[in-house]
């Protein structure tokens, strides 16, 4: 009988564990900004039309370089997440849809976060690789804290977000497209109790378990 009973305990025991795990480890899906705007911390060349890059489907944000130029930054926050709380922040991974027109490429200048202060995170996550044409480029990931310590109000606070600032590398008039700009954050949610079993025998304790 008890071969029966230890054998039942150590069955709920994984099985709660790996219920645990799939219920708390969650992501926000791919959330779009609220906000756009024209950011001129950085570069001397603004965005036209900063609000396009709130959906794919809105048309462009956009701006023209020459002469090795730089831009401002787009902006983009207030994606509206609901992180519930408690939650530890794993991961963030924001994705910009690029474009541009002409035989020249422009590049990335500069890719940073937006913290809850409105401030800009300390890590610049800009690449050296030309534009593509129309495609999302993945900054971050699922386990990618930007440097920073995050908690659930910070994410669901409405100052965060992610901005991006392009450059002229060619000497030549370049024009550069924003698309769409989302973000999608990782989290595992707050622990709860572990589950009580209860087996009508003896009485025995074991862990958190009460077996009767």
């Amino acid at each position: 009988m008890k071969k029966y009973i230890y054998i039942l305990i150590i069955v709920l025991v994984v099985y709660g564990f790996v219920v645990w795990n799939n219920v708390n480890a969650a992501d926000t899906g791919a959330n779009s900004p609220g906000t756009m705007a024209d950011d001129a911390t950085v570069g001397t060349v603004a965005w036209s039309n900063p609000d396009r890059a709130k959906s794919l489907a809105d048309g462009n944000a956009t701006a023209v370089l020459s002469s090795l130029g730089v831009s401002h930054y787009l902006k983009a926050t207030n994606f509206g997440f609901s992180i519930p709380t408690g939650a530890t922040i794993d991961g963030i991974l924001a994705e910009i849809n690029k474009n541009f027109a002409g035989g020249y490429f422009p590049k990335d200048n500069s890719v940073k976060i937006v913290t809850s202060d409105g401030t800009l995170g300390s890590e610049d996550k800009a690449n050296t690789d030309n534009w593509p044409f129309g495609t999302y480029i993945s900054y971050g990931a699922s386990n990618d804290l930007w440097n920073e310590s995050w908690s659930d109000t910070d994410i669901n606070d409405a100052d965060f977000g992610v901005v991006i600032s392009v450059k002229d590398t060619t000497g030549n008039k370049l024009y550069p497209f924003i698309c769409h700009i989302r973000i999608t954050v990782y989290y595992t949610e707050a622990e709860t109790s572990n589950p009580t079993v209860t087996i009508k025998s003896q009485t025995k304790i074991i862990g958190n378990m009460i077996i009767k």
